[in-house]
């Protein structure tokens, strides 16, 4: 007796002095089993948990202790497995029910009936996977459709190209692969140029020659004008800037003088 209160008062040094209570109320109220844990391993969990009251300190051994209080004592089995199923997904004790009459009273027992409602929920959710993604693969592509096509009425038509020849300018000289002959603008039926080329060739149109200007000169002309022109300029320059320098040395040696 004298080693468990020991014991007892070690643990108050280390732990809250109702820590027994909450590890019981923290079984009972706030543990659920997470989906990606097996419900085997979900049980041994909280029996582990529930064997840890018994050797935590509780109210009934601080010195806060009242003469209602009792000692924490851990869930035995019929309570426990009540909780165990409680802890699980509705689905899971919606088909407990459906298949047990009478509440659980052993955690081995509940347990072997939980394994099997796991077992179907794992082939279900195979078997619903499967489904989606075959229709995905049929949605995708059938028959040669797009996705999301019902028909071949949805489908959108690509447009055919059609090698473009004329005749006319073949012959005549011109592209002949920019247009048909039906839609050539250049020459008649009889091989004469359309008015709108005979009047272009002949100057009273736009320009006649690419590298003709609106005066009938060509580039090369213009340029050779430009640099005459040029030249002229700075020549009158240098004998305008001549003639000051000349003046200015005049001035010059008569101030000296």
């Amino acid at each position: 007796m004298s080693f468990d209160d020991c014991v007892t008062h070690h643990l108050l040094t280390v732990f809250s002095i109702d820590a027994a209570d909450r590890q019981k109320f923290y079984i009972s109220n706030h543990l659920k089993k997470p989906q990606r844990v097996t419900v085997r391993a979900f049980f041994t969990r909280v029996e582990q948990l529930n064997s840890y009251i018994k050797l935590l300190p509780g109210l009934y051994n601080s010195p806060k202790v009242g003469p209602a209080t009792k000692p924490v004592e851990p869930f035995d089995e019929a309570e426990l497995a009540c909780h165990l199923l409680r802890m699980c997904p509705e689905s899971w004790q919606d088909h407990y029910n459906l298949a047990q009459e009478t509440v659980p009273q052993e955690t081995r027992k509940l347990l072997l009936v939980l394994e099997n409602i796991e077992k179907l929920g794992a082939n279900d959710q195979k078997k619903s996977a499967a489904n989606s993604t075959g229709t995905n693969a049929k949605t995708a592509d059938t028959n040669g459709k797009r996705k999301g096509m019902n028909s071949s009425v949805d489908r959108i038509p690509k447009k055919k190209r059609t090698e473009k020849h004329c005749v006319l300018c073949q012959k005549h000289g011109g592209a002949p692969a920019s247009h048909n002959t039906s839609e050539c603008t250049k020459y008649e039926k009889d091989g004469t140029l359309k008015a709108s080329w005979a009047t272009k060739s002949a100057g009273t149109g736009k320009y006649s020659d690419k590298k003709k200007k609106p005066d009938g000169s060509s580039f090369a002309q213009v340029m050779e004008r430009f640099s005459s022109k040029l030249d002229k300029t700075l020549k009158k320059h240098r004998s305008a800037s001549r003639k000051k320098k000349r003046r200015y040395d005049s001035d010059s040696d008569s101030d000296s003088e």
